[in-house]
């Protein structure tokens, strides 16, 4: 009868063969997979097609259609929108259905259709808008600011980021113009060869 102690060292034995034995044929078969055999040319691997040539995405919600919502809802109204070749949309409001004489706040009428640009340039995440306010006849530049300054607060009130709004006082009493452009899609200007 073996002892106890040629049992125990008989099964380390045992257990250091087959680990061997397991590490043996690992390492074998990771050889023949990794070289091909004499005289086989190793198998060709296709090079990867090339990369289509990323544009950028079109924006969701043009100008254009914009310029179509916007004659849409305002028919029937005083209110011009219209997009120029500059691809800048205008929204043109007549003083005279905006303010009262005198006055810096919106009326009704142009909160309506202010509602309705804040739309437009939620719409248009990427769009910037320039207000371009009038004075009265008379009242000089600080009554134009005011009305800008009004007309701001009012978009920026409907969600409109401040940064993307600027106002200035316009040089034509009879309208208000909103101006929306979309910075992306403007042709860039020419620039003279250095």
């Amino acid at each position: 009868m073996p002892s106890p102690t040629s049992r125990v060292r008989s099964d380390r034995a045992a257990a250091v063969a087959c680990v061997g034995l397991a590490l043996a044929s690992a390492l074998g078969l990771a050889g023949c997979a990794g070289t091909p055999p004499r005289g086989v040319p190793p198998p060709e691997v296709a090079a990867p097609a090339p990369a289509a040539p990323r544009r950028a995405p079109a924006p969701a919600w043009s100008l254009e259609r914009e310029q179509r919502a916007l004659a849409q809802a305002l028919r029937g109204t005083p209110v011009v929108v219209v997009l120029d070749d500059d691809r800048a949309l205008w929204v043109e409001v007549p003083t005279a259905h905006g303010f009262d004489p005198g006055e810096a706040a919106p009326r009704p009428a142009l909160a309506a259709v202010l509602d309705r640009v804040a739309a437009s340039l939620q719409r248009l995440p990427s769009a910037r808008a320039v207000v371009r306010a009038p004075s009265d006849a008379g009242a000089g530049v600080v009554l134009a600011d005011r009305r800008a300054a009004q007309v701001r607060v009012h978009l920026v009130r409907r969600g409109v980021a401040p940064t993307r709004i600027t106002s200035v006082a316009a040089s034509q009493p009879a309208w208000l113009r909103v101006k929306l452009e979309l910075p992306a899609l403007r042709p860039a200007p020419d620039r003279a060869a250095p």
